[in-house]
Order: structure tokens, then C-alpha cells, then sequence
């Protein structure tokens, strides 16, 4: 039997467009979201030797999304929360406790768009931040997709 992963990658922005959102969508999604705000996709992968199953659901935050949204928590291994706004800074505490609510188990990680002037002056602080919370993997928009595959090599073990 062939191990699974599911991840949920969050953004309040409809089609942000960093590089790890560009490698998610490159290696797993399509390049737009669907009409619905969110698309879903599954590949195959080796790791280890080991055929894992990654599904990755791609989440906007929107009016329309916001009351199905606990849904894409429930049985996930990890949530990738995309801070591409300071309002998404805003609502991250809410965000953070809707997911532990819902899944407790899930890991939580980071991703913040240091490319928006904003975000990269208040970088120290959201981290912070995000630490408070228990978040303390932060993915950067440069990294690029190898260190995604880590990242999900490390739910794999988990």
C-alpha cells in the first residue's frame, strides 16, 4: 500500500504568483484556479525508494470558500498558509485556530511573499508572530521546489 499525503495550500490572493505557489501549481495544479476558488490535484512521487500519493488542494480565500473551508482541513497533514497581504497577517490567529479546531494534527507552515515591500519591513514581526502560534516552518517565495519536496518528505515521516 502506497502512503498518502494531503496538503492545503491557503492564499487571500486569487492568483498570487510567487515561486512557491509557481512550483505547486507547475508540479501539481493548474496555472489558474478554477471558478470555484479552489482546484485539487494528486501525483505520484518517489521518495526513498517509496511511491507517496501527494494531494494538494489550492484554497482562495473568498466569500465563497470561507464557510467550506474547514473542510479542506479535515485529514490533512499540513497546512501552507500564504501571506501575501497584511490582512492575511490580520486574520492569521483566526486562520491558525480554525485549523487546530478542526485538525488537530496538522502541521502548519508559512509561506510569506517578502517580495510585497510591507510584508519584507514587518518580516521579523509576523514570524514572530507565527512562532507564538506554533508555526515554525516558513517557507520563503524563493525557495525553491526542492525545498518543498523536504517539506513533504518530512510529512511523510511524521
Amino acid at each position: 500500500m502506497k502512503s498518502q499525503v494531503k496538503i492545503s495550500y491557503i492564499s487571500s490572493e486569487p492568483f498570487t504568483k510567487n515561486r512557491l505557489s509557481r512550483h505547486i501549481s507547475s508540479y501539481f495544479l493548474r496555472e489558474d484556479l478554477s471558478e470555484t476558488g479552489f482546484d485539487y490535484r494528486q501525483k505520484e512521487m518517489e521518495m526513498k525508494g517509496e511511491k507517496v500519493l501527494v494531494n494538494i488542494w489550492d484554497v482562495y480565500l473568498s466569500d465563497r470558500t470561507r464557510p467550506i473551508l474547514k473542510r479542506f482541513f479535515i485529514g490533512t497533514n499540513a497546512v501552507i498558509l500564504q501571506i501575501d497581504s497584511m490582512k492575511t497577517v490580520s486574520e492569521l490567529e483566526n486562520l491558525v485556530l480554525m485549523i487546530r479546531r478542526t485538525y488537530p494534527k496538522a502541521k502548519i507552515a508559512v509561506s510569506v511573499d517578502c517580495m510585497d515591500i510591507e510584508l519584507k519591513e514587518n518580516f521579523e514581526e509576523i514570524r514572530r508572530k507565527c512562532m507564538s502560534f506554533g508555526i515554525f516552518d516558513f517557507f520563503d517565495i524563493n525557495d525553491n521546489e526542492d525545498r518543498l519536496m523536504e517539506f513533504i518528505a518530512k510529512l511523510r515521516e511524521n
